[in-house]
């Protein structure tokens, strides 16, 4: 069976494969100072505008961590998203612009685009 070694050891692949899993599902602890509490209370509340409208004050402090949580992992999604895009944009922009440069340096467009996009 093969092995692989990491800084942390030696490992065989059934080994390595359960601490990725294991990280990738292990949940994070995050502090906040105390006034950006009220701010992620006003975030939450606006998330669930709808609900609290329908079930009342009482059912959103009832459920405050849970509803709490599941902004935060929507606002973390989001943002990952953006960043993603973004630097896939900024990547194909780049590309794009070093296409412009090569044709304009007078190179063929075939072998350009061939250059740049392969």
């Amino acid at each position: 069976m093969a092995l692989v070694t990491t800084d942390k050891g030696t490992y065989t692949p059934e080994q390595m494969a359960k601490a990725i899993v294991q990280e990738a599902v292990e949940p994070l602890m995050i502090e906040l100072p105390g006034t950006t509490k009220m701010k992620v209370e006003t975030i939450v509340r606006y998330l669930n505008r709808d609900k609290i409208s329908a079930r009342g004050d009482s059912w959103f402090r009832k459920h405050y961590d849970s509803l709490t949580t599941d902004a935060l992992v929507v606002l973390v999604d989001a943002r990952e998203k953006a960043i993603t895009d973004y630097l896939k944009k900024k990547e194909l922009s780049d590309k794009d612009e070093a296409f412009r440069d090569l044709v304009a340096r007078g190179m063929a467009v075939p072998d350009a685009y061939k250059q740049i996009f392969s």
